[in-house]
């Protein structure tokens, strides 16, 4: 926030938070999870791995669909689903689109209003950009208790504590992008306590009504000392 001449860092991470309304385990969200799985035809009782964003090569689609199917030599049935607008850029790009979507375990939502139901399919999430301001997509996976294993750059470290609410590997790295969410997909006792330690940490430091009490600190202390 500018005031004058001064910036003011209200909180490090997301702007705007996270509603956690939006992100609650319920009855309703499993039902229209089983509705979504129905329609898209994923099976049953398969591993899923899944990224949330948009479809563009600077998020790291390659390196996502190369350790998926490194992943699948050992996880036969594992499927793969992107979650998110396409916004391919390159001819690279758009042969590689066509390559996924011509892999029978690979999914892509296109954009979504709610991603909650979508996310909920998920045994682990994957962000392998190369960069971002903040990784609101890896929050609003942990808000559902499922962790990430992404890149260690910028903006990403930040919602990740790593080794605790997900995995940090090399930038470019897609042999330990693999075998971190390999060591996912066979302990599902460790995803379980990384999934749970990223939803308190949410409740704790990213809830949309603890950032926006950030904000109104800030205003009303502005306004006292009669800035605005």
């Amino acid at each position: 926030m500018c005031f004058g001449d001064k910036v003011k860092s209200i909180y490090p991470g997301t702007p705007n938070g996270i509603d956690l309304k939006n992100f609650r385990i319920t009855t309703e969200l499993n039902k229209q999870s089983d509705d979504i799985r129905s329609v898209m035809g994923l099976p049953l009782y398969v591993p899923v791995i899944g990224y949330l964003g948009r479809v563009t090569e600077d998020k790291g689609i390659a390196d996502l669909y190369k350790s998926f199917r490194i992943l699948k030599k050992n996880f036969p049935d594992l499927c793969l689903i992107c979650i998110g607008p396409m916004e391919i850029n390159t001819e690279a790009g758009g042969k590689l689109v066509i390559e996924m979507k011509n892999d029978k375990s690979v999914f892509f939502t296109g954009l979504v209003k709610n991603v909650s139901p979508y996310l909920r399919l998920l045994d682990v999430h994957v962000f392998p950009s190369s960069r971002e301001g903040f990784g609101q997509s890896i929050i609003e996976a942990a808000a559902l208790s499922i962790p990430t294993v992404a890149y260690n750059v910028t903006g990403v470290r930040d919602a990740i504590i790593a080794d605790k609410t997900g995995f940090l590997v090399s930038y470019g790295d897609v042999e330990a992008l693999t075998k971190k969410i390999e060591l996912y997909l066979l302990n599902k006792n460790l995803r379980n306590i990384h999934g749970e330690a990223s939803r308190s940490r949410i409740g704790k430091e990213f809830s949309q009504d603890l950032i926006w009490g950030y904000y109104l600190d800030v205003f009303n202390l502005k306004q006292d000392q009669g800035i605005y």
